[in-house]
């Protein structure tokens, strides 16, 4: 199962030791979120360990202080590509889901699974929940989300 992390403001950032724990038990890929005064940005598509500690670095992640989101993928559905990474911005629109840098008002990581076929190929299922909780008004579709999360 995939392994998600939020530091909150003011909290110290993880180590680069813990997160290598987290990456070597979820290798199939890594991205992060950070919350920014113009809201969340999203980096994301980290296939090795490497490019992931080049991006930890050039984000200044190890002293950000402000809400922060890793998530370290195992794939159970869609395809290990970049594009499933997380954490996924709310959207109906397959390019912004697919996006591996992006800015955003909300952000989701997820780990488990949902009992969803994705609407776009090679999707996971936690694209195709964020693409539905993109569509119209969010606060319409949270029961609906919920339901799947009964499963």
């Amino acid at each position: 199962m995939c392994v998600a992390v939020y530091k909150p403001a003011g909290v110290k950032t993880p180590s680069l030791e813990i997160l290598k724990k987290c990456w070597d038990c979820n290798p199939h890929g890594a991205g992060f979120a950070m919350r920014e005064q113009s809201g969340i940005h999203i980096v994301k598509g980290f296939m090795t360990w490497e490019d992931f500690v080049r991006a930890f670095q050039q984000y200044q992640l190890e002293s950000f202080d402000n809400d922060l989101f890793l998530h370290f993928r195992l794939a159970s559905k869609g395809g290990i590509v970049p594009e499933n990474t997380h954490p996924f911005p709310l959207s109906p629109v397959e390019e912004e889901l697919r996006k591996l840098d992006c800015r955003t008002d909300y952000a989701l990581v997820h780990n488990g699974g949902f009992p969803v076929v994705p609407v776009f190929p090679d999707s996971s299922d936690t694209a195709e929940l964020c693409r539905r909780l993109g569509e119209g008004n969010l606060l319409r579709k949270i029961p609906e989300c919920l339901a799947l999360l009964k499963d």
